[in-house]
């Protein structure tokens, strides 16, 4: 839609809370509409599966970018020390590729459902947009 000059998603996952975010680069002008359309996104997804091509795509590219990622020696000891932190024995990339090949459309859409709620939604928004309070809380309630 050309809505943003950036946009990113990205988790912060602990063992006992985390958050899924999205970060965007908008201009002032298309900040309602660039927020509207994310929100929008995050309505469709709790209301419709995920189409099986879009999944396996998704699947693909989570499992190719940590494959990148372990070519670094130091991911690499990252990967293997959070795990064992997390859970108490070293959990090799492997069983997680397992664990993705199995998640369904179905499961992401529960998951989707119990964390796309109105009470979980939070927005911050740099530089001076006070005005627009209203329009935000608008957007934020779907």
């Amino acid at each position: 839609r050309g809505l943003a000059y950036s946009i990113d998603t990205f988790v912060d996952l602990q063992s006992d809370v985390g958050n899924l975010a999205v970060h965007a680069g908008l201009n002032h002008e298309k900040l309602i509409e660039g927020l509207a359309a994310i929100v929008e996104q995050y309505q469709i997804i709790t209301d419709e599966k995920v189409p099986e091509k879009e999944l396996q795509g998704a699947k693909d590219y989570l499992i190719g970018m940590n494959e990148i990622g372990l070519e670094n020696p130091r991911t690499v000891a990252s990967f293997l020390a959070k795990r064992f932190i997390l859970t108490g024995r070293v959990i090799r990339p492997e069983e997680d590729y397992e664990k993705v090949g199995v998640v369904t459309a179905e499961d992401v859409q529960k998951v989707a459902q119990d964390i796309f709620r109105n009470k979980n939604l939070n927005l911050a928004v740099i530089g001076s947009h006070q005005h627009m309070t209203d329009e935000f809380n608008r957007i934020l309630r779907f």
